[in-house]
């Protein structure tokens, strides 16, 4: 990414953390579901107004992200796609065996995104 600033906090509490990254104009937040409950709950307190207008993307730790988390995503924040896995190599990356692709097609927690074809 280019033209970006990076904003840090030293702690994160669910109760502030989230007004204050809207107050810099968070394009991207993280990290793992307890803090996408907070993003949630906020942009609640907030009203229907997005709390984040310009969040693009919502950004996880290694582990896969709950479908549920992707769904609310979607409909509280309106961020197209799922959360990313932040060490994974692509967002949409399929399990390797072929069983567990067939099995995990209609359960799994990547959407694709406009212009992006799943072949799995």
């Amino acid at each position: 990414m280019t033209g970006m600033r990076l904003v840090l906090f030293e702690a994160f509490d669910p109760a502030t953390s989230p007004e204050r990254f809207a107050a810099h104009g968070a394009t991207v937040l993280g990290s793992a579901v307890p803090f996408f409950l907070a993003y949630f709950d906020a942009q609640r307190r907030h009203g229907d107004d997005p709390l984040f207008p310009s969040l693009r993307v919502l950004t996880g730790g290694g582990a896969p992200t709950p479908p549920e988390i992707s769904r609310r995503a979607r409909e509280v924040l309106g961020v197209r796609g799922s959360p990313t896995r932040g060490g994974s190599p692509s967002s949409l990356s399929p399990p390797t065996d072929s069983s567990t692709r067939r099995s995990r097609c209609s359960t799994h927690d990547r959407t694709a995104v406009a212009g992006v074809e799943c072949a799995w």
